[in-house]
């Protein structure tokens, strides 16, 4: 993702583990939609467990600039 000077750093940890990986992935979906992170530069996502994975398919797609691979990645029943 492009940093510029005037966003604010952010950095995500997804904790896993059971129904909170479903929730995870949830939450991840919506917070990585172009229109939620237009002030800030995500410079990273880490997680366990559950999380680890959410995080690792959301930051996969998001570094070959893929806004809308993400939430299609997490919503295909690969995380549950």
């Amino acid at each position: 993702m492009e940093e510029t000077s005037n966003r604010k750093r952010m950095a995500i940890a997804c904790q896993g583990g059971g129904s909170h990986t479903a929730f995870t992935a949830g939450v991840l979906r919506r917070l990585l939609r172009a229109d939620e992170l237009a002030g800030y530069g995500l410079v990273g996502l880490s997680g366990s467990s559950g999380g680890a994975v959410c995080a690792l398919l959301a930051w996969h797609h998001l570094l070959g600039n893929d806004v809308a691979g993400p939430g299609n990645a997490l919503a295909g029943g690969i995380v549950c």
